[in-house]
């Protein structure tokens, strides 16, 4: 098993914050994140004015808290300089052009509000970039839809499963469906995590998630939509230490039946003498003991020597080896 790769969930919990931003990718570059991921959109593109009764006061809301494209360039550019990846979900064909054209990334993410997003879509179609796709607010139909207009090899597929509920419960979580999720598509199947403790991501890294996607803050009770869903940074290095040491049980090169041999003929016994046996004396069971160290006869082989002589004198509790025998 490959370890996770870690995904540290910025999306919008910068508050419109470069300053903060920058501070979110340097703690979490010094606590073992493969990646820092924000959300990137112009509202005028995501928005009709059929979404809100209060347009252009809404707009204007949602841009203070949104970063400027000048400032993701100012974050890549410091992911790249402190080693960890950037990642970033487009909400609009224009920020996803935006991406594609300035930024090298690992992943392209597709949120599962932009399931539906048939130009976004269509433009990934054309990029050979590996897709992170969120399953929280698909239906199975969607999401074969999704594969078929993005025109992806299974391998270049991650699908997160997800409950799209900020923050998400523990009775609405069900992680089985990760492995129900990679039975169904036949691909990797991550985990996107809005449950607000760790112990639902530290799982599904149990399970084989290939992803692992957590929403992370310096302030749980901070103003914003993703905080109380969201772990503190102390929260998140921690769990990172509990998956990457879960890795360690998991993955290593120990074989099922592979074992300490040494030891194991020091515990399991072989066929000894019970009393002593003298030159042709006929083998018999009541002749026979079962006893340590395990290096001479399986005591499970006692048939294949009942009924044989004795060839040289065997004393009471010493090993009968077939050499003994005839």
């Amino acid at each position: 098993m490959n370890k996770p790769y870690i995904i540290a969930e910025v999306g919008t919990n910068h508050n419109g914050s470069l300053k903060t931003a920058l501070k979110f990718v340097k703690e979490l570059s010094k606590i073992g994140a493969d990646a820092v991921k924000f959300q990137i959109a112009d509202p005028e593109e995501v928005f009709s004015k059929h979404s809100f009764s209060n347009y252009e006061d809404k707009i204007k809301k949602i841009k203070k808290r949104l970063l400027t494209y000048s400032d993701h360039i100012r974050i890549y550019n410091t992911c790249r300089k402190v080693g960890v990846d950037y990642l970033c979900s487009a909400f609009d064909l224009k920020s996803l052009k935006f991406l594609l054209k300035n930024f090298k990334m690992k992943y392209l993410k597709i949120p599962s509000g932009e399931i539906k997003s048939y130009d976004i879509l269509k433009y990934i179609s054309k990029t050979n970039y590996p897709l992170i796709i969120s399953t929280g607010m698909t239906y199975e139909k969607e999401l074969k839809k999704v594969l078929k207009v993005t025109k992806r090899k299974k391998s270049q597929i991650n699908l997160l499963y997800c409950v799209s509920s900020y923050p998400a419960k523990i009775n609405q979580i069900n992680l089985n469906n990760i492995i129900k999720l990679k039975k169904l598509f036949k691909v990797n199947v991550g985990y996107s995590d809005h449950y607000p403790g760790i112990e639902a991501s530290i799982i599904s890294s149990i399970l084989g998630a290939n992803i692992i996607e957590k929403h992370v803050t310096f302030r749980r009770n901070a103003i914003g939509p993703d905080h109380k869903s969201s772990c503190t940074i102390k929260e998140f290095k921690e769990m990172i230490k509990i998956i990457r040491k879960n890795n360690h049980f998991l993955s290593n090169n120990k074989k099922l039946f592979d074992m300490n041999f040494n030891l194991r003929k020091k515990v399991t016994k072989s066929i000894v003498a019970r009393k002593n046996l003298i030159s042709n004396q006929v083998i018999k069971l009541k002749h026979i003991a079962f006893k340590r160290p395990g290096n001479g006869i399986s005591p499970q082989d006692f048939k294949k020597i009942l009924n044989k002589k004795i060839i040289k004198k065997v004393n009471k509790n010493e090993l009968i080896l077939l050499k003994n025998v005839k």
